[in-house]
C-alpha cells in the first residue's frame, strides 16, 4: 500500500486520547505521523533508553488497523510559551513520528487475539507446487470446464492443517472468458493461533523451504485472517476480514530458476510436518541456510555458516553426547594435584576441555557424513575430510584471530567455496532430519540440477592443493 491513509490513532484497548495522523509504507516499515503526542511511557534522559515497543491502534476511512511493533523515531513540541507573542503563526502543536514493524487492517486487535485460518502467498510457490488446472494434459484437451489440481493437504504438530491449492479470478465478457491461478498456503487450527505463533512457527519455516528449495529469497504476501469464532457463537459476531501488510505487490516467480527440490519430487504431504516440527529445534541452522536479499562481507557470512553448521550437529547430537570424557577426567586429576587452582578453577578448565572435546573438524565430518558415504564422494569430489579440515581450520582464524601462514582465510575463492559447500550440507542435512532419503537416491534427485552440477565441478580451488598448504603451515 503506497497511499497515504489518515485518522485517527491511540494506545491502549480503551481510547481514551486519539491523535490524528497518516500513515504510509516506507521502505521495509510503516511511518506513522502524529499531530499530538500519544500517552505511552516513553521518556527522554541524557543517556540510552530502551523502552518496550508499543501496540497503536487507528481508525481511517472506515477500517480500523493495529499498527504492532512501533517504536518511536522522534517527539517534537511547540518552540514557544503559551501566552507569548507568538507573531502571525504559532507554533502551538506537538508532533510524533512513529515506525512500526507490521500493519493489521481489519480490526483494532490486541497481541493475544486468536485466528483460526490463515491464508498466504509466497513468491515461487508456483515453482515450488507446480501442479495447474491449466496445463498439462486437462490443459490440452481443452476442456470446456476449468478443473483446478487436487490441493495438497499436510496435517502437521498441534493440530493445524496445510493445505497448498489454486484460488482462481476468472473474468469473462460478451467474446471472451480468462482464469488465473493463484496459488495459495492456508493454515487452519481449531483451537487458533496468535498472529506471532502464525509467523514464527508456521509461514517462517514454509518460507524457508520454499526459498532453500529454490535457492532464491522469497517473499510473502497477500496474509489474510480469519478470526476465532467465540465458544456459543454469541450474537452480533462478526469474522471481519483481516490483512496483514496489506499492499498491492506482489512477488515475482523467476522461471529461469532451477528448483533444487519441488513437490513432485518427494511426498509433502509426510516431509512438510517434520520441517515445521525441525524448525523449532534448528531454528539457528535454519536461519543461516535460507537465501537472504541482503548479505555482509564474506568473512562474516563464511563464520556465520559455519557457526550455523556446527549449531546443527550440536542439536541433532544433544542426546548421544558421552556424559562422561575420559580427557576431562585426566585433567580434573591434574589440576588437583597442581598448586595454584581452586574448585571454580578445575570446573572452568574441565567444562572448556568437555565443551572442545569434539573439534570443529571432526562435527563437519559427521554432518556430511550422515548424508551418506556415496553423496558425500560425489559432491565433494573424494575431499569430504579436506573440506572439513579447510573450513574449520578458516572459520577458527576468523572467529579468534588466528595468525596462520597459508592465508586461506583471506582468499576470496577459497572462502566463497566454503561458503557454497558448508551451505548446501546445512540445507540437506535440515532436509533430511524431516525425512528427505540421503545417499544415492540424494544424488538421484540432484544429479542433473544445474546449480549443484557446477559446484560440484568447480575450479576455483583444489581441496587437495588447500589441505597440503595447512600441512605445510
Amino acid at each position: 500500500m503506497s497511499e497515504t491513509i489518515s485518522g485517527v490513532w491511540w494506545v491502549g484497548e480503551a481510547p481514551t486520547v486519539q491523535v490524528p495522523g497518516t500513515l504510509v509504507r516506507t521502505g521495509d516499515t510503516w511511518q506513522l505521523d502524529l499531530i499530538g503526542i500519544l500517552p505511552v511511557n516513553t521518556y527522554w534522559s541524557d543517556s540510552l533508553s530502551v523502552v518496550p515497543r508499543e501496540r497503536i491502534y487507528g481508525a481511517c476511512h472506515g477500517k480500523e488497523y493495529t499498527l504492532d511493533g512501533a517504536f518511536l523515531l522522534t517527539t517534537r513540541t511547540p518552540s514557544i510559551q503559551f501566552g507569548q507573542d507568538a507573531g502571525p503563526v504559532a507554533d502551538d502543536q506537538s508532533w510524533q513520528r512513529w515506525h512500526g514493524q507490521t500493519l493489521i487492517q481489519g480490526g483494532a486487535l490486541p497481541a493475544d487475539t486468536l485466528y483460526e485460518e490463515a491464508s498466504v502467498e509466497i513468491s515461487g510457490l508456483s515453482q515450488w507446487w507446480p501442479q495447474s488446472g491449466l496445463r498439462g494434459p486437462q490443459a490440452a484437451a481443452r476442456t470446456a470446464e476449468y478443473n483446478p489440481p487436487k490441493p495438497l493437504v499436510a496435517n502437521c504438530p498441534d493440530g493445524t492443517i496445510l493445505t497448498v491449492w489454486a484460488r482462481t479470478t476468472e473474468r469473462s465478457g460478451l467474446r471472451n472468458r480468462s482464469i488465473s491461478e493463484h496459488v495459495t498456503i492456508s493454515f487452519m487450527r481449531d483451537t487458533g493461533f496468535t498472529l506471532e505463533t502464525l509467523q514464527d512457527e508456521l509461514i517462517n519455516p514454509v518460507r524457508a523451504l520454499i526459498a532453500i528449495s529454490l535457492d532464491s529469497p522469497v517473499d510473502v504476501h497477500q496474509l489474510r485472517l480469519r478470526l476465532k469464532r467465540p465458544v456459543g457463537d454469541p450474537p452480533g459476531f462478526r469474522i471481519f476480514p483481516i490483512v496483514v501488510d496489506p499492499s498491492s505487490e506482489q512477488g515475482e516467480d523467476d522461471r529461469s530458476s532451477h528448483p533444487i527440490l519441488t513437490s513432485n519430487d518427494v511426498d509433502m504431504t509426510a516431509l512438510l510436518p517434520q520441517w515445521i516440527e525441525a524448525a523449532k529445534r534448528c531454528g539457528v541452522p535454519m536461519d543461516a541456510a535460507e537465501p537472504q536479499p541482503t548479505v555482509g562481507s564474506l568473512q562474516n557470512q563464511v563464520t556465520q555458516i559455519v557457526n550455523a553448521a556446527e549449531t546443527l550437529h550440536r542439536v541433532l547430537h544433544t542426546d548421544d553426547a558421552p556424559q562422561e570424557s575420559p580427557l576431562a577426567a585426566r585433567v580434573q586429576e591434574a589440576l588437583k594435584a597442581a598448586e595454584g587452582f581452586n574448585s571454580r578453577d578445575r570446573r572452568k578448565v574441565v567444562s572448556a576441555v568437555k565443551f572442545t572435546e569434539k573439534s570443529l573438524e571432526n562435527r563437519l565430518q559427521e554432518l556430511a557424513g550422515e548424508l551418506g558415504q556415496e553423496f558425500c564422494a560425489w559432491f565433494f569430489d573424494g575431499h569430504v575430510n579436506h573440506w572439513a579440515l579447510i573450513t574449520a581450520t578458516v572459520r577458527n582464524a576468523l572467529s579468534h584471530g588466528y595468525d596462520t601462514t597459508h592465508h586461506i582465510e583471506d582468499d576470496p575463492g577459497a572462502l566463497f567455496i566454503i561458503l557454497s559447500f558448508t551451505r548446501w550440507v546445512i540445507r540437506f542435512r535440515l532436509l533430511a532430519v524431516a525425512g528427505l532419503p540421503v545417499d544415492q537416491s540424494l544424488i538421484t534427485l540432484l544429479a542433473n540440477n544445474r546449480k549443484i552440477k557446477g559446484l560440484i565441478s568447480q575450479r576455483v580451488i583444489n581441496w587437495d592443493e588447500l589441505a597440503g598448504r595447512m600441512s605445510q603451515s
